[in-house]
């Protein structure tokens, strides 16, 4: 009998020093926004429909090179953050880059009421550009952030001139998999939201590791940003409670080719989120488009192969710029 007890005992101080490996207490938003916010950062408050209630958001972005006319508008992944795009947008010298955060991501506000889809997001984005007066641009993203600019292109090409879309390992919009990302359950809150802190640093390196197409591309400085903006107070806890709306998007392709606009399809051949079998049905679906994939590239070409996708882009706005 004592021999169990001291088994058991060793057996909840080992659980005991996990529990303490694994939890990551919250990190303070004022923290994070003396860390992050630069020169290009800007704040906009927008509008949400919540449960019948109009409720004010505010969306941060970086807008590179405000001075110049010519505008490309990019927008970041799921659980990603504009700051993906930064280093790659200081390259755009002749360009007005404006980067994104979407709600729950980087240094914009929470969703209000844990609920989401593709249309929200898309909604959200078209209220920034109304309200920074854009009416020509062009308009990229990565993965979730390329479902939103396709979506996005299908409902308002008429309204809005998009010179060009760029789409970087996009998700399938009509198939997108919201049940993915739905982390909700049915288990008390103060369980999920004891649970949502167990995110030591490791698990972010193994999950870039993952992403990536080369282990050594994560540097130290961003596992440690995407591992900042996850522990952001109240990021983790909406991830576990968010709901993805289901929605139809069956006439994006059909609206999309009927607009005309170019299309620059970008895809790392290591990608394990989005597969490369995305890109060629891309390829069958839309027209008026051209296909570039990087060997040994994974999910985020932004971040692992700069140099290239910068050529790649360049070429492509410079091509439509004055169309």
């Amino acid at each position: 009998m004592k021999k169990s007890k001291k088994v058991l005992l060793i057996l909840i101080v080992v659980l005991f020093l996990f529990i303490i490996f694994l939890y990551s207490p919250d990190i303070k938003f004022d923290h994070l926004l003396e860390k992050y916010e630069n020169e290009n950062s800007n704040f906009i408050d927008i509008d949400l429909n919540s449960n019948d209630e109009k409720k004010t958001i505010s969306i941060h972005y970086h807008s590179i090179n405000s001075e110049i006319d010519e505008k490309l508008i990019l927008i970041h992944g799921i659980f990603s953050s504009s700051y993906s795009f930064t280093s790659l947008s200081e390259m755009f010298n002749d360009y007005n880059v404006i980067l994104i955060d979407l709600p729950g991501h980087g240094l914009s506000s929470l969703l209000p009421d844990n609920i989401t889809s593709i249309n929200i997001h898309t909604e959200i984005v078209k209220q920034v550009i109304e309200k920074l007066n854009f009416k020509t641009f062009f308009l990229g993203g990565n993965s979730m952030g390329s479902g939103i600019c396709l979506n996005f292109a299908s409902m308002y090409s008429e309204i809005f001139e998009i010179k060009g879309l760029i789409l970087i390992n996009s998700i399938l919009v009509e198939e997108f998999d919201m049940a993915r990302f739905d982390f909700s359950s049915s288990l008390p809150l103060f369980i999920t939201n004891f649970i949502s802190k167990l995110t030591p640093r490791i698990f972010f390196q193994i999950v870039l590791n993952n992403v990536y197409g080369d282990v050594e591309k994560p540097s130290k400085n961003t596992v440690t940003m995407y591992e900042d903006f996850i522990r952001r107070e109240g990021v983790r806890d909406q991830i576990l409670e968010l709901k993805w709306r289901n929605e139809e998007y069956g006439t994006v392709y059909e609206n999309l080719n009927k607009s005309n606009i170019p299309i620059l399809i970008i895809w790392g051949s290591k990608d394990t989120v989005t597969p490369i079998s995305n890109a060629f049905f891309l390829e069958e679906k839309l027209d008026n488009i051209e296909l570039v994939i990087y060997d040994d590239v994974g999910h985020e070409p932004q971040v692992e192969a700069q140099k290239m996708i910068y050529e790649d882009i360049i070429n492509f706005l410079e091509l439509n710029s004055q169309s």
